[in-house]
């Protein structure tokens, strides 16, 4: 209601942000966000407040007692979450519950854990761990060279050919011979290829 007052006495937004102890740029979404032909309407702003905040609240998992009467009943028979999503998907043409729900529903529902569904699973633990790390997926060699394009003199080189700067200096013994009998490199190379 402050801010209504305050806009329709004609106060810029900054100080309406000063006075409330707002940052300006919350009082200018708010004033954007809530604003009609009319302009900015504080009851309409609430309307629409509650309806974002019952929009954003965590819905009941499994909420439909039939539904979760079948995935208890799946669990039981020993089908896994994602065989359960899969099966449900294919006989209704439509995705109706998702893996992860399911797996939270087991391990944080009041249900679930009175009901102990995590021992119907196939690691049957009692808390559900994640994966450590994730996968990397990394786009293809920028600038790489096909096997079948790689010029010909690639084609006609032998195994005597030198090795390399990281080989190329051994540890020789006296006379010119390695120690051991086989040459060893001074350095380990290094596996990015430096």
């Amino acid at each position: 209601m402050l801010i209504y007052h305050l806009s329709q006495d004609g106060h810029p937004q900054a100080e309406i942000a000063r006075r409330l102890g707002r940052d300006k740029a919350t009082i200018s979404r708010e004033l954007r966000r809530n604003a009609v032909s009319a302009g900015y309407l504080p009851d309409l702003a609430q309307r629409r407040y509650a309806g974002r905040r019952q929009r954003c609240r965590p819905r009941l998992r499994l909420a439909r007692r039939d539904l979760r009467r079948t995935v208890i009943l799946l669990l039981q028979q020993g089908w896994s979450p994602e065989q359960i999503a899969g099966r449900l998907r294919r006989e209704q043409g439509a995705t109706v519950v998702n893996h992860e729900t399911i797996y939270r529903f087991v391990y944080d529902s009041p249900l679930g854990r009175q009901e102990k569904l995590y021992e119907y699973l196939r690691r049957g633990q009692k808390k559900r761990r994640r994966r450590q790390g994730r996968r990397v997926h990394t786009g293809p060699i920028a600038q790489r060279t096909f096997i079948d394009a790689r010029p010909s003199a690639a084609n006609e080189r032998t195994q005597d050919r030198p090795l390399g700067k990281r080989f190329a200096t051994l540890r020789a013994g006296a006379g010119g011979e390695c120690p051991g009998g086989s040459p060893q490199p001074l350095h380990r190379p290094h596996p990015a290829g430096g």
